[in-house]
């Protein structure tokens, strides 16, 4: 039963936790990779051995080894999803993943691949030629579209399906009205971040009240 929970585990978490293929974590050169699940369906996605994958990273990070790679990020995402999707289709096969386990993880992976596979803003804002109710019809079906998908895979109740579309036109609205502000709260001048400073010995570890 462990040996089965570990398989499903291992790939969902592979598949889920693409630290490694995300934008904001994605490794920089020089930086290392420990060897996991993780790196082990990265290399195989990309054709590599994990040693070469690590090689790689360590030399060039993840977009340059994409770039020569011929792939986007989003393609390598989806890749990578498809990839365990494959995996578990066969420890599934091969008797090592229970039926509740596969089709709980299968249904995870899809949903992750269909949120990969959706159109991105841009994308419908150009579709719908700066119109403001077309905008919002746009983003409105791909939401149903999704809802209904997930409510197919299990992954949501008859109710919280209903509610949910219950709740589209109010979404979209507050989504539209948000004020566009940097993701990010550039430093002040002369301000610097709580912390040591070079060279600073760390603070004495706090001693239990006995």
């Amino acid at each position: 039963m462990k040996a089965k929970l570990l398989v499903v585990t291992t790939l969902v978490l592979a598949a889920f936790g693409l630290a490694l293929a995300e934008g904001k974590a994605s490794p920089r050169p020089g930086v290392g990779v420990r060897p996991g699940p993780r790196v082990a369906l990265m290399a195989e996605t990309l054709g590599m051995t994990p040693d070469e994958l690590r090689t790689a990273l360590k030399r060039g990070g993840l977009p340059a080894l994409l770039r020569k790679k011929g792939l986007t990020l989003e393609a390598f995402r989806r890749a990578m999803i498809e990839n365990a999707l494959k995996r578990l289709e066969a420890a599934y096969d091969a008797g090592r993943v229970s039926k509740l386990r596969y089709q709980e993880a299968k249904a995870r992976l899809e949903a992750r691949l269909l949120a990969l596979k959706a159109p991105r803003l841009g994308e419908l804002v150009k579709r719908s030629g700066g119109d403001l109710k077309k905008l919002q019809s746009e983003i409105k079906a791909v939401w149903r579209s999704e809802i209904e998908a997930l409510y197919r895979l299990g992954l949501l109740s008859a109710k919280e399906k209903g509610r949910l579309l219950a709740e589209l036109d109010a979404r979209v609205k507050r989504m539209l009205a948000r004020p566009l502000g940097l993701p990010m709260r550039p430093q002040q001048p002369g301000l610097r971040r709580p912390g040591r400073r070079p060279g600073q010995a760390p603070p004495p570890p706090l001693r239990r009240r006995r």
